[in-house]
């Protein structure tokens, strides 16, 4: 009969075993965006305009731990806003949109990581255009689904600065 005693099936060996790999991240990020949202559409398109393809530059956060097997859960939320002139009318627009974030790290070195996500949650939408013939204003509230592939590089030991492909 032999014993290993260097060896444990318990998630907590050595004080936080496992648990002690749990870390986290998030912060910061600007996006571009391309507004083309239903309620952006409708709002030039039911008052006789052409729709313009805008894109805009959006902002927001979001925060996660990532589990010893390189699971990502948190949250993250973005939102945008701008205005268009374009001869006769005028268009103002706020989009935003926040929920659950997760994903599964697939691979990872010591200095880079190449991640599945998505962010679940809701959103809304409202556009108000102004103009000498008609005023409209939309307003939609929408479910957000945006999966996407995050490409990260350490800078730092505390610090990495990422590139994410993603669709709403």
């Amino acid at each position: 009969l032999t014993q290993n005693a260097g060896s444990s099936t318990s998630p907590c060996k050595g004080g936080w075993g496992e648990f002690s790999k749990i870390r986290g991240g998030g912060g910061f990020f600007i996006r571009t965006v391309g507004v083309q949202t239903k309620p952006f559409s409708l709002a030039f398109s039911e008052n006789d305009f052409e729709v313009p393809n805008s894109y805009a530059i959006a902002w927001g956060g979001q925060g996660y731990l990532i589990t010893h097997n390189e699971w990502y859960f948190g949250g993250a939320g973005m939102g945008y806003g701008g205005s268009r002139h374009d001869g006769a009318f005028e268009a103002k627009y706020d989009i935003g949109y926040g929920g659950i974030y997760f994903g599964k790290d697939f691979m990872e070195g010591l200095d880079y990581d190449l991640a599945l996500v998505a962010t679940v949650g809701r959103g809304s939408g409202e556009v108000e255009v102004l103009s000498s013939k008609k005023n409209g204003k939309f307003e939609e509230s929408f479910f957000a689904f945006e999966p996407g592939l995050t490409a990260s590089m350490r800078l730092t030991n505390f610090m990495k600065a990422g590139v994410t492909g993603a669709y709403l």
